[in-house]
């Protein structure tokens, strides 16, 4: 139910655990492999006991946190209310106030959680969330295609915008406490990008302006895109 295994790096153990579906990785801050091995133990009987509805977990704790103090909470680091990526979600859609947004924005924003339950799933804590988790979704929808088109990387833009009007909302109603991990997160940079940044909004203008730019920098970034496509291999 739990393992360890020794970190070289930190010179530490942690230990890996599954609770609902999610995979749980904690450094135990020690490099002594008894402490280590007690740890995971008592990890496994907490989870066990969870298990057998002995132990039940309060909405307000962090399964991490909770499982790996035996059963407890602590006063000097109070947990964020726990919460799925989903029941967050249809939370934000079910509080919204009628009328305050146009119909064609709650359309979009449905839109983008759609996408957003659909590659990072529903049943995802919301605190577990990493900016590496959203940098793995980032990539993946953008090798999708819509209407045989790859979807542009502004869109996948707008999808993690909306992702921080929920999470927004979510610190402001008292569920989390951490604003969202969308910093610093890499987008594919296509023509459309260099367009915007040149100040030209068509490619007939762009063509206008200087047709060898266009081919110039479509041709970066094809391979640019098929080096990246060979070293994921």
């Amino acid at each position: 139910m739990a393992s360890v295994a020794f970190d070289s790096q930190s010179q530490n153990y942690y230990v890996r655990f599954r609770y609902r579906g999610r995979a749980f990785k904690r450094s135990l801050l020690t490099g002594n492999r008894k402490l280590a091995e007690a740890a995971r133990a008592r990890a496994e009987e907490t989870l066990m006991l969870m298990a057998n509805g002995r132990l039940e977990m309060p909405d307000d704790a962090d399964p991490a946190t909770f499982i790996l103090s035996d059963g407890k909470r602590s006063a000097e680091n109070p947990p964020t209310r726990v919460a799925t990526l989903g029941e967050l979600c249809a939370a934000f859609q079910a509080a919204r106030i009628p009328g305050a947004k146009e119909p064609g924005t709650i359309r979009t924003e449905d839109l983008h959680i759609r996408h957003l339950l659909r590659l990072l799933r529903k049943t995802t804590f919301v605190q577990s969330i990493r900016t590496a988790d959203l940098q793995v979704y980032v990539t993946r929808r953008l090798k999708e295609k819509c209407a045989g088109r790859p979807i542009a990387a502004e869109t996948v833009r707008k999808e993690l915008a909306t992702l921080r009007v929920v999470w927004n909302w979510a610190i402001r109603n008292d569920l989390l406490d951490r604003p969202a991990p969308v910093v610093g997160l890499e987008y594919r940079r296509d023509v459309r990008h260099f367009m915007a940044t040149i100040g030209i909004s068509s490619l007939g203008e762009l063509r206008a302006a200087d047709h060898r730019a266009v081919i110039a920098w479509e041709a970066v970034m094809r391979e640019k895109e098929q080096l990246e496509a060979s070293t994921t291999r």
